[in-house]
């Protein structure tokens, strides 16, 4: 895809402290992180924030925001912190145990 860059994920949504994708499902799995299949859930997330962030013209590559030519948002943030709303990592993180 190409699109024009709205900056980085972190800072576009509050990942606590983490600054990638990764990182932040790294601190959601915590000590138990070795007994799933990080790479799996990362991509799993992506592909289901990307599905909610669609609609409105926007999508994560990267860990940077983009937005293609569709875009008619008022509030980017708004939208990406609904998308992490909507989309259950805890569901994700659990298909994904080793």
């Amino acid at each position: 895809m190409s699109g024009r860059v709205l900056g980085a994920l972190a800072a576009r949504h509050d990942l606590g402290e983490a600054n990638t994708l990764e990182e932040a499902v790294l601190a959601h799995l915590g000590p138990t992180a070795d007994a799933h299949d990080v790479e799996a859930i990362v991509n799993e997330y992506l592909e289901a924030l990307n599905a909610v962030l669609d609609p409105v013209g926007l999508y994560i590559e990267d860990d940077e925001v983009f937005a293609d030519g569709r875009v008619d948002v008022e509030d980017v943030n708004t939208e990406i912190d609904d998308a992490f709303f909507r989309v259950d990592l805890a569901v994700i993180a659990a298909r994904h145990w080793r």
